[in-house]
């Protein structure tokens, strides 16, 4: 896919995660399967981090950009999150016509529609996407998770409005 087709995803890839899997304790390796999701499915991704994180995510996570976050909202989170409006320049930074935002716990299926249905959709809508929640990454039934949004995918010029 050329770079100017592409959809850069701006996220913010925790130092530590915990997840489990059918009853199975699943850390480092829950956000290892979320990056290579992303990846596998053209995105190019872009983690905005505390700059105390970024050396160690980076050794970890070579195929991803990291864009360093000067403030973030740790006095109310309790954690060095950083502020949507930073995800945003660092998105606005970028060449790409298609942009995203994601949490950094979702994984994807690996799918072309990621790369051709998604922009084709976009225009000057903004998609919103909703996660599915299962017990078991391996056998569990997928639930609709409700109570929110993971995801938002939309045009540069949809942005600069």
């Amino acid at each position: 896919m050329a770079h100017s087709d592409r959809i850069v995803l701006a996220t913010s890839i925790p130092p530590k995660i915990s997840r489990v899997s059918g009853g199975r304790k699943l850390g480092a390796e829950y956000q290892d399967l979320c990056v290579r999701s992303w990846l596998d499915s053209g995105f190019r991704v872009l983690s905005v981090n505390d700059r105390e994180e970024i050396p160690d995510l980076a050794a970890r996570y070579p195929d991803i950009e990291f864009a360093p976050a000067d403030r973030n909202a740790s006095a109310m989170l309790g954690r060095k999150t950083p502020y949507v409006a930073d995800l945003f320049s660092a998105l606005i930074a970028t060449s790409e016509p298609y942009l995203g935002i994601i949490n950094a716990d979702l994984v994807f299926e690996p799918d072309p529609a990621w790369r051709t249905q998604l922009p084709a959709a976009l225009g000057e809508a903004v998609v919103a996407a909703q996660r599915y929640d299962t017990a078991s990454l391996s056998d569990g039934a997928f639930r609709r998770f409700y109570l929110g949004f993971d995801g938002f995918f939309f045009g540069r010029e949809t942005v600069a409005k």
